[in-house]
């Protein structure tokens, strides 16, 4: 009996060991991607940033724009286009044909590019673009990313605790939300989950519209805005775009017909 506990012991501890072995050797491999990743961002050129402060944003310009992300394939070749407030702008085409890459140069994301960036005809590498963005550009990305929150965080993350419960009240209802969030135990204090796993995809769409309705941006750039939401959902966003493009500039990209066929001009990329 002594030596089967014993040769039992030793086999376990054998048996440990391996297993330390093994999982030392996965954590290895994880915590090697991680300080390759990390090595990545670190060498990451700064962003080139300008100067000029903008009271508003009229219109945008590309002018002869050539971008690619390698030499082996043109993204936009001498791409030109005028957008100005007032118009609804959908953007169409399939997918890689470059529509984010078109996105990610307006906001100055990308900046070795050939040809020209306006906004309000002043080069947007002279433009102090973190001010840019923070007021007068709002992005709705198609899968929006909510916090481990409440409600009403999400709603008005960013801006300081300066919007009116009246405003956040007038897009809730504007959106048709009221009776989701009344419907919840502490209502609009409740918490959703991160990735908000506890609500549908059509709520949290809803919720990151009103979020980017109360920044009342003078650009709007939608991604498949309404791949969520249900028909009366969609006749309703489509209702609230022909007001507010009054005085905005709305971007969609979208493959919806419905959206396609409401905006003022089609930009297709081939």
């Amino acid at each position: 009996m002594g030596n089967f506990i014993e040769i039992n012991l030793r086999f376990n501890m054998v048996l440990n060991s391996i297993s330390f072995i093994l999982n030392f050797g996965k954590s290895y491999q994880e915590s090697m991607v991680s300080y390759k990743r990390i090595i990545d961002i670190l060498d990451e050129k700064i962003e080139h940033n300008g100067t000029e402060l903008l009271h508003g944003l009229n219109d945008l310009q590309f002018k002869n724009v050539t971008f690619s992300y390698d030499k082996s394939r043109m993204i936009l070749n001498n791409f030109n286009c005028n957008m100005s407030k007032g118009k609804v702008y959908c953007i169409k085409g399939k997918n890689g044909s470059g529509k984010s890459t078109f996105i990610c140069l307006m906001l100055g994301l990308f900046q070795d590019y050939n040809g020209q960036i306006l906004i309000n005809s002043k080069d947007i590498k002279d433009i102090d673009l973190y001010k840019l963005r923070e007021k007068f550009i709002g992005v709705i990305e198609q899968e929006s990313n909510l916090l481990n929150d409440t409600i009403r965080v999400n709603l008005t993350y960013g801006f300081d605790n300066n919007v009116s419960e009246e405003r956040i009240n007038k897009w809730i209802e504007k959106l048709s939300i009221t009776e989701f969030i009344n419907k919840l135990p502490d209502g609009i204090n409740s918490n959703i989950f991160e990735r908000a796993g506890n609500i549908s995809g059509g709520e949290k769409q809803k919720i990151s519209l009103v979020r980017t309705f109360l920044k009342d941006p003078d650009v709007f750039i939608f991604d498949e805005p309404t791949s969520a939401l249900d028909v009366n959902s969609k006749e309703l966003f489509l209702k609230l775009l022909d007001e507010l493009k009054k005085n905005r500039i709305i971007i969609l990209i979208t493959h919806d017909y419905d959206i396609i066929e409401s905006a003022d001009e089609v930009i297709l990329f081939d």
